[in-house]
């Protein structure tokens, strides 16, 4: 069930006639970015193939944070008529990337903001291998038939496979955590070590996705279902002891399940050619089994969530150039894993979203405005701490909401010249939560703080982009050919937490981007696209997201910790079309 609406990604594209092209880019930080992209065009009438290859390495802007990725993709098409299509599609990737999730301290921004201390070792040197490494093939054959004028049936069965790990260096370490036996020299008792350590996860999801679609005048009903079965295997080995180099040890191996069979109905009429109705139903079963966690092992869960998610909603044509629309809809969505593991147990989240919706349209430009309310019931929202890997920790709230108006505009000045901007201003609040800080001092475990009407952490009360894009060359004989565009985007603040602690929060940033393309030919034959872009102008230096903790000892101990994003820089790319 989608919250609040839904993605389509077309990675499928089959031209009838064959191209070559290549892509190359360069810019800061030594990023490098690389593709190719065979298309064959129609082959004996009734074939078509499509193959990409990629490629991007960069050394990052903060320190050790360099990346190395890898992508391929294999297109084969069968149209043995005008009623059927099969599509098979294989896409593969890897990447390798320096870990920099720990984020910079908020007292060192203003004096090492790239700085990064995952991987430090005991003689102040860093591991060079501190690195993420992940794996993953996806393979998918989309069938697609049209039975007769009403009916059309779309069959996707697929296959995911993965695999990888974390790869890190930890002083200190006991050997208990890792259920390796202490070590006796010499009379002492040694329980602690400097190791390396794999954190790994192999997985494997398997599924269908199918839907019927009928159309008969102004009546089209779509059914649809979904099947999917997630099994994922993780598992950690130390491969590295400062007292025992050979070792090769697994201190944990799990495994966890999630299966998933949902079926939707959406019922679309139009009883003339202004009004438009709709409305859709799913009914969903998740199936959770995990085998314990790398923090717990013998903490199991087994749960099953059912959901029925529908949907209402209609659009009314006022004139030929105004359009208004309305829909409310109840989505319930389940934990991941986790909050499964950081939360004994999580309640699953219930949504009502209820929109509102203007459009306006000109010979040249588009305006609209779109009002949303969305109420939870149990929302999951992130506390602002992560854990030793990285990742955001979330706790449900009983009651909250996000109300928020959204508008966007797009306008042809001159036939060079085109404005285009959004923005969105909100409202996001928790009613009531209650926020909890060890308590050192006292003794007595943890202090509980209550919050009412607080903001919800990571949600910014106004986000605005605007642009312009400008054909220099114009006025010579309508030349389209050079074109150059200017983004702007700001963020308000934002709450690191929900407690809406000013001195807990992501500070309000802005930037500007600015890119310049040219169009040109090569022997009358090979199409160039020449492009230069400067990203961040006038170098803001700025952090767009964070985390937050706090204990008492000694006192209130509060530590922020960002990401801070890198200043002006520079890219220059040519792509080459044969």
């Amino acid at each position: 069930g989608a919250f609040g609406g839904s993605i389509h990604i077309n990675t499928i594209q089959m031209p009838e006639k064959s191209s070559l092209l290549i892509s190359n880019n360069y810019g800061s930080f030594n990023t490098l970015r690389n593709s190719i992209k065979w298309q064959s065009g129609n082959i004996a009438k009734h074939f078509n193939a499509s193959i990409r290859l990629s490629r991007i390495s960069s050394n990052g802007y903060i320190q050790r944070s360099t990346s190395k990725l890898y992508g391929a993709q294999f297109t084969l098409a069968y149209t043995p008529n005008s009623k059927t299509q099969v599509i098979a599609n294989y896409i593969n990737g890897s990447e390798k990337t320096g870990q920099a999730w720990n984020g910079v301290p908020q007292d060192s921004l203003a004096t090492n903001r790239t700085f990064n201390i995952l991987g430090l070792k005991e003689d102040g040197t860093f591991y060079k291998n501190q690195t993420d490494n992940y794996k993953q093939h996806y393979l998918q054959l989309i069938i697609n038939k049209k039975i007769n004028t009403n009916w059309k049936l779309n069959i996707t069965p697929y296959t995911t496979l993965g695999g990888g790990y974390y790869e890190e260096y930890l002083v200190d370490a006991l050997y208990n955590n890792y259920n390796l036996p202490n070590i006796i020299k010499n009379a002492d008792t040694i329980v602690q070590t400097n190791l390396v350590r794999q954190l790994w996860l192999k997985n494997a999801n398997i599924g269908a996705i199918a839907n019927l679609v009928y159309t008969n005048k102004n009546i089209t009903i779509t059914n649809g279902l979904n099947v999917s079965n997630y099994l994922g295997k993780h598992f950690g080995k130390v491969v590295w002891d400062k007292n025992s180099s050979t070792i090769n040890h697994t201190w944990y191996n799990l495994q966890s399940n999630k299966a998933e069979i949902s079926a939707y109905s959406k019922f679309e009429y139009s009883p003339s050619k202004k009004i438009f109705l709709f409305a859709d139903a799913q009914l969903r079963k998740v199936f959770y089994n995990i085998n314990g966690f790398r923090s717990n092992p013998k903490f199991e869960q087994k749960n099953q969530y059912l959901f029925f998610n529908p949907k209402l909603g209609a659009s009314l044509q006022l004139t030929e150039t105004q359009n208004a629309y309305a829909s409310i809809a109840l989505a319930n969505r389940e934990p991941n894993r986790d909050d499964l593991e950081t939360n004994s147990k999580p309640l699953h989240e219930k949504l009502i979203n209820t929109e509102v919706g203007y459009n306006y349209k000109t010979k040249n430009g588009i305006y609209k405005a779109n009002i949303y309310h969305m109420l939870y019931k149990n929302q999951l929202v992130l506390t602002g701490q992560i854990n030793d890997v990285g990742a955001y920790t979330r706790t449900n709230v009983a009651n909250s909401y996000r109300l928020g108006l959204e508008v966007e505009a797009m306008q042809n000045i001159t036939p060079y010249l085109n404005l285009q901007a959004n923005a969105a201003v909100s409202r996001n609040k928790i009613k009531s939560i209650t926020n909890y800080v060890d308590d050192y001092d006292s003794g007595n475990g943890q202090l509980q703080q209550n919050f009412t009407n607080t903001d919800i952490a990571f949600s910014p009360k106004c986000v605005v982009a605007c642009g312009a894009s400008i054909l220099p060359l114009y006025g010579f004989n309508k030349n389209k050919n050079c074109s150059i565009t200017a983004q702007y985007k700001y963020v308000s603040t934002q709450f690191l937490d929900n407690t809406s602690n000013i001195n807990k929060s992501i500070n309000a940033f802005n930037f500007i981007d600015v890119t310049t393309t040219y169009k040109t030919t090569l022997l009358k034959k090979y199409l160039l696209n020449f492009k230069y872009g400067i990203n961040n102008l006038f170098g803001n230096l700025y952090s767009n997201n964070g985390y937050t903790y706090s204990y008492i000892y000694n006192g209130l101990q509060t530590f922020n910790y960002y990401f801070p994003q890198a200043g002006q820089r520079h890219w220059l790319g040519v792509d080459v079309q044969l």
